[in-house]
């Protein structure tokens, strides 16, 4: 079973429709960020909202990454826009062998080097996708979609997203 932080406990399912037309069932938090009200000092990615982590200004999925990190959990939003990982603002890390293996053979599975969901943290031998999206800003992409298939067709169940 997958411990999550309290603020990122699932409340709700989104049924997403997968390009096979199989429908799948993934657990859905709705945390509210407090946005960042100071001076911006980061690139905001065309205007990305900044949220405020305990004084610091942080991206949201920077947010969900320490919040899981909180909890025993290793992980790194994957900034598919500047194609890196990240542990913070500007810290940039390479995937673990194991990790990185994983994740190439979801590309190659879903057939595309993109649709990657946001925050990838893995504890033990369990791994977690989490995906953030903005509330009436923000969707689940069909490149999205393409990728949670071929993340699901290697045996990972709907619970690790």
């Amino acid at each position: 079973m997958i411990q999550y932080p309290s603020s990122l406990i699932p409340t709700a399912v989104e049924k997403l429709t997968l390009p096979s037309g199989r429908v799948v069932s993934l657990p859905k938090a709705t945390p509210v960020f407090q946005r960042w009200q100071g001076p911006v000092s980061v690139d905001t990615y065309g205007n990305k909202p900044l949220i405020n982590l305990d004084g610091e200004e942080v991206y949201a999925e920077l947010t969900i990454l320490r919040l899981l990190q909180a909890e025993g959990w290793h992980g790194v939003w994957v900034d598919r826009y500047r194609r890196k990982m990240r542990t913070g603002i500007t810290e940039y890390v390479s995937l673990p062998a194991e990790q990185d293996k994983l994740l190439q053979q979801i590309y190659q599975a879903a057939q595309t080097t993109g649709g990657c969901f946001d925050v990838f943290c893995w504890q033990h031998d369990v791994v977690l996708f989490a995906e953030s999206k903005r509330k009436s800003h923000d969707r689940i992409r069909q490149t999205q979609l393409k990728w949670l298939e071929g993340a699901m067709a290697l045996g990972l169940p709907p619970t690790h997203f």
